[in-house]
């Protein structure tokens, strides 16, 4: 496996709000994307909460590569960073109501469970196309799914980043687990909104089918974004199951 990493501030934003990271053991990766949210640099310590979190959780003992140890460890995990962020918020006035989207995935040889909460997404390439594998949990996506409105109308409605999940907004959270089942050549990309709100799934299939280094293709990406607005942060993780470098 090989992991590229790209988190920018984008052209309109004056803080990056948005946080990555990945963490391995021998036989397990675990990659995780935050999309802060919230007043004052309150999406920030919402963010790195959530990130710090996980990051603790891992050194202090990650979990066993198996489905049911996995997706208790995602669970467990994410719901003690929701608790964490929302005794924050409580604390200081500029913070409350702070939250942060998340998307996480723990990538075995062959298989991943995700979790995820909010509109950060997970996507997975198999072969030469590549498909979104969470739901958004946003107004506009609810209005989609239940047929009032069109995809189209969806890509350019007016509420489109309204969330109607997000972590440490309240004290309890609902978060979606899902079981992926991956291949050797697969290639995975976890992301904030301000990479998926700028590229369709024809955009990634063109950059991601070139044979470049996957360090190239990162780049192009964050490019795209950057050319198309970059009006909000743009943070993602690039993941190519069929590299040896990690």
């Amino acid at each position: 496996m090989k992991v590229e990493l790209r988190s920018d501030v984008g052209k309109m934003r004056e803080h990056n709000e948005d946080v990555c990271d990945y963490f391995l053991s021998d036989d397990l990766l675990l990659a995780v994307v935050a999309d802060g949210m919230g007043g004052h640099k309150a999406g920030d310590v919402a963010s790195e909460l959530a990130i710090q979190t996980l990051r603790e959780a891992w050194k202090k003992q990650a979990p066993r590569a198996t489905e049911e140890a996995m997706t208790s460890w995602l669970l467990h995990t994410i719901s003690e960073a929701n608790e964490r962020i929302y005794e924050q918020s409580l604390t200081n006035t500029e913070m409350r109501g702070m939250g942060t989207t998340i998307v996480c995935a723990l990538i075995t040889e062959s298989e991943m469970i995700s979790a995820h909460v909010g509109d950060s997404r997970l996507y997975v390439k198999k072969e030469h196309h590549i498909s979104q594998v969470t739901h958004d949990h946003t107004l506009v996506n609810e209005l989609y799914r239940q047929g009032q409105i069109s995809e189209e109308e969806a890509k350019n409605h007016p509420q489109k980043n309204v969330v109607t999940r997000a972590l440490g907004t309240e004290n309890q959270c609902n978060i979606d687990v899902l079981q992926h089942e991956l291949s050797e050549t697969d290639t995975i990309i976890l992301c904030s909104d301000g990479l998926s709100d700028k590229l369709s799934n024809d955009d990634f299939d063109v950059v991601l089918n070139q044979v470049n280094r996957l360090e190239d293709k990162a780049d192009q990406l964050l490019q795209l974004a950057l050319d198309r607005g970059g009006e909000d942060n743009i943070t993602f993780i690039l993941i190519d199951k069929g590299a040896n470098e990690l």
